[in-house]
């Protein structure tokens, strides 16, 4: 499964307008941060002075407790700096995971669990990691650069003409170095994504690919892509250490011509006007210049950061597109389901083609088509839960038209989520503010009594993990049971019959069809039983409905 990290339409403007956004729920840390950085900075330059006036006789009883002073300053100060900074990057990060979280209940919403995950922790980190280095980098620079400037001109004016000199170069090769640098980073994080989703899905297969004997075939797949990442990230990490070393260059020819000009200036070799020297400022001055460079090299490690946190914000901004699922009330009344001109297209295929039909009001509709076909994504569609590429999907009731909205609508699905609390609890799942006596019904109309009846607490019994163990037909039924709850008019039912065998199917399907009785019901299902009893069937062929009424 190959998934795009640069989005049709997303621009590098827009990443970078999703960044700013992201950093706004920890700017205060961040700046709080910078300004501790830049005490640092200035704890530091008193450092460099009282060794150098140390190194060259000064009073020992001055410039120590002087030196010693401004030790435990910028200690001090890193420390509120770290700590500024965490909080900051935590803060930024949840704001992402909400916002990724959020984005998995929309319409489009993320299909992958392996990608939600990779979304939620490893992209929420890398943005909030890249505003953690850069944000407070950038914002100390110039007042830290300008503290350092500042006291070697007011020593030795030349060396700070030298600096500033120096100081365009730097800018340059950051900007060189993002462009060779973000095509690498995006390739690194399409390869990341590319092993997630292929290790995940094989792992969750795994038994079935024993019992093929397909699993080392595809442990083979797993290794390529593997490699596919180790190769990425060596080009990312090539392209890092070369503009590491362009800037380290810069610094050391910088460094290396202040030494020599301090030198021949102490030696006498060398006279500017206003430039005289003595031992304690050359010194000075020459401890100085590599701090200049401090904060500057600061800003390049968070610029480095960015072109893969600009990756990672055009991936999370496409995926939190869709407009947002409010919570909706259930359908009171049967509505009639029409779908209009319905194209829908996933990763350059196109799953549904031109889809035109209509359930009536109350009709029990049968979806079938082979695995693959377009069931779920038509059902998605007609639930809301999913935006068409094209077409007009619409509910109409009492002479209304609406749009689907999710949540309106009763979904049962192939897998029936049990949570490890007491039965009755997971019933309420469909309605959680119902009261016992309501749940109490919803169990008794999905054929669940007899259940509920052998149980020693009933509907106070736990169930799941660590709890009474239901079997595949119970806990369709508590699926059934949670949509009665729910008390929507329309059901919509991905494979309810799955995996189970021909008893226990038809024991589902008698209470699913009894519980459903004066509601809109469209199943997706192989079961030869159940599209026996259904009013119509949509037959998906090739990507197009074809409509089957029943007599």
């Amino acid at each position: 499964m190959t998934i795009s990290t640069d989005p049709v339409g997303t621009s590098t403007a827009d990443a970078d307008q999703f960044l700013t956004l992201a950093r706004k729920p920890g700017g205060g840390n961040l700046r709080t941060a910078a300004a501790w950085r830049v005490g640092a900075i200035t704890a530091l330059v008193l450092w460099w002075e009282c060794v150098a006036h140390l190194v060259a006789g000064g009073s020992f009883t001055l410039w120590g407790a002087l030196g010693l002073l401004a030790l435990l300053l910028g200690a001090g100060c890193r420390a509120c700096a770290a700590r500024a900074e965490a909080a900051g990057q935590q803060q930024i990060a949840r704001w992402v995971q909400s916002r990724t979280l959020a984005a998995a209940t929309r319409p489009h919403a993320i299909e992958s669990p392996a990608r939600l995950a990779h979304e939620t922790i490893e992209l929420a980190q890398d943005v909030a990691s890249y505003h953690r280095a850069a944000a407070p980098a950038a914002l100390a620079a110039g007042p830290s650069c300008a503290v350092v400037l500042i006291v070697v001109a007011w020593q030795h004016w030349p060396v700070a003409v030298l600096l500033l000199l120096t100081t365009p170069f730097i800018p340059a090769n950051l900007r060189l170095a993002g462009l060779s640098a973000r095509d690498a980073s995006e390739r690194q994080l399409a390869d990341v994504r590319r092993l997630s989703d292929i290790f995940l899905d094989r792992f969750a297969a795994l038994r079935t690919l024993r019992s093929l004997g397909a699993a080392e075939r595809e442990a083979a797949t797993v290794e390529a892509a593997a490699a596919d990442l180790s190769r990425s990230t060596m080009r990312v990490l090539r392209r890092a250490f070369v503009s590491a070393a362009v800037l380290d260059t810069i610094v050391t020819f910088a460094i290396a011509i202040a030494a020599t000009y301090v030198g021949l200036t102490l030696l006498g070799y060398l006279h500017l006007p206003g430039g005289d020297l003595d031992l304690a400022t050359g010194l000075a001055v020459l401890l100085l210049v590599p701090l200049y460079y401090e904060p500057l090299r600061a800003v390049a490690g968070g610029y480095h950061e960015k072109d893969r946190a600009q990756a990672a914000a055009a991936v999370l901004m496409h995926d939190a597109d869709a407009p947002a699922m409010t919570s909706a009330a259930p359908m009171p009344e049967p509505p009639a389901v029409q779908l209009s001109g319905v194209t829908v297209r996933l990763h350059g295929r196109t799953v549904l083609r031109d889809v035109t039909a209509t359930a009536a009001a109350g009709a029990v509709v049968a979806l079938v088509g082979p695995s693959g076909s377009g069931k779920t994504t038509l059902l998605q569609c007609i639930s809301g839960m999913r935006i068409p590429t094209s077409g007009i999907t619409r509910w109409v009731s009492d002479g209304q038209s609406v749009e689907p909205t999710p949540g309106a609508a009763s979904w049962i699905g192939q897998r029936t989520v049990i949570l490890p609390d007491t039965l009755g609890d997971n019933i309420r799942l469909g309605h959680p503010t119902a009261g016992d006596d309501r749940v109490a019904r919803a169990a008794a109309g999905a054929g669940l009594t007899q259940l509920v009846d052998s149980l020693p607490a009933g509907l106070d019994e736990p169930v799941g993990d660590g709890g009474h163990p239901l079997s595949a037909g119970e806990a369709r039924r508590v699926a059934v049971a949670r949509a009665i709850l729910r008390g929507s008019a329309l059901w919509l039912l991905d494979e309810p019959t799955a995996h189970l065998d021909a008893r226990t199917e038809q024991d589902v399907l008698d209470g699913l069809l009894a519980a459903s009785a004066g509601r809109t019901v469209v199943i997706a299902t192989h079961s030869p039983a159940l599209i026996e009893r259904a009013d119509v069937v949509w037959r998906i062929e090739r990507a197009t409905v074809h409509v089957e009424e029943r007599t």
